[in-house]
């Protein structure tokens, strides 16, 4: 494949992916990048190991999977034909191991890693998806297995509440509705208990001067990035209520939701803010945890110098 680092999707359930995949492959498209799709074979448990399998058995092990990654290769040549972009170089992968480190692995070669998100509605979250939106190397994008049947409305969502992950959430916010020209809505929640009364009265001057304040805390955060991006359509409002709510709320038809990787509450060490542990159990939308791509203790910012025309299929 090419020098610059693939958008990688994963895949491991066949159908249950092409979601997946094909929110990887118009990402690709519109980045110019090329496209990778990789699934795993899992390794025996020690247990096992002294059984000796039946050669049959371990050629149709490998040969599944290889179709898999072949199927999903297909869909996502059609998806980028439909979407003008009939040179995008897409390749596969099937590699051994233990799915879960492996899949984090492969995120240090990638500019971004794509994974279906097999919703359980509160319960025990997908082990697979979470581990990569905890520990991947590079931004990681969840997208729902089950897809709405209406059109998403074409709007990028970006929860901000001023801390340093909320930056880097805005700033890859900003980059996607650049990239696919599609309006921002910059959303940040909070909760009247800042004031010690959960039944405040909307007029109470302690309110007012509140929302002020946290009005002031997008506004800070949008400004430097607006003069970067004039041609990005930004709006903002300030919402009372627990902030994945909120997020749920808000996203639960649009394009894309931003989210950082920790929030102000998080702790140094802390691998996920709550916000986005809550969304990602269950994701309203596509959802992407913002995150610096690292390699050798350096922070890369990979930029792509060119965005390619894109539609829809």
């Amino acid at each position: 494949m090419s020098d610059n680092p693939p958008i990688t999707v994963g895949v491991v359930a066949g159908e249950a992916d092409y979601a997946a995949v094909e929110w990887a492959t118009y990402e690709a498209a519109v980045r110019g990048a090329p496209l990778l799709i990789v699934t795993v074979i899992e390794d025996l448990e020690p247990t096992m190991r002294a059984w000796r399998l039946p050669a049959e058995y371990v050629h149709d092990v490998a040969r599944t999977a290889q179709g898999v990654v072949t199927e999903a290769s297909v869909v996502a040549r059609v998806i980028a034909n439909q979407a003008g972009v009939r040179d995008l170089e897409i390749g596969g992968k099937v590699i051994r191991g233990a799915t879960r480190d492996k899949l984090i692995a492969q995120s240090s070669d990638a500019a971004m890693m794509v994974f279906g998100a097999r919703s359980k509605h509160g319960l025990r979250p997908d082990p697979i998806a979470s581990a990569l939106a905890m520990h991947a190397r590079c931004p990681v994008v969840l997208v729902p297995t089950t897809r709405s049947t209406e059109t998403p409305a074409h709007r990028i969502v970006v929860g901000v509440d001023g801390s340093p992950a909320s930056a880097e959430a805005v700033a890859a916010a900003f980059d996607e509705a650049d990239r696919r020209d599609a309006p921002l809505l910059a959303v940040h929640s909070w909760k009247e208990n800042k004031v010690h009364s959960a039944f405040a009265d909307p007029e109470d001057s302690r309110l007012i001067d509140l929302q002020e304040a946290e009005n002031a805390v997008i506004a800070e955060q949008l400004a430097g990035w607006r003069q970067d991006y004039p041609d990005v359509d930004v709006t903002y409002r300030s919402m009372h209520g627990d902030p994945a709510d909120v997020l749920a709320q808000v996203s639960r038809e649009a394009e894309l939701l931003v989210v950082g990787s920790r929030g102000l509450g998080g702790f140094t060490g802390m691998l996920l803010g709550s916000t986005s542990q809550q969304l990602m159990h269950d994701p309203p939308c596509p959802t992407l945890i913002a995150r610096h791509r690292e390699r050798d203790g350096q922070t890369l910012f990979h930029r792509f110098t060119q965005a390619v025309p894109a539609t829809r299929p």
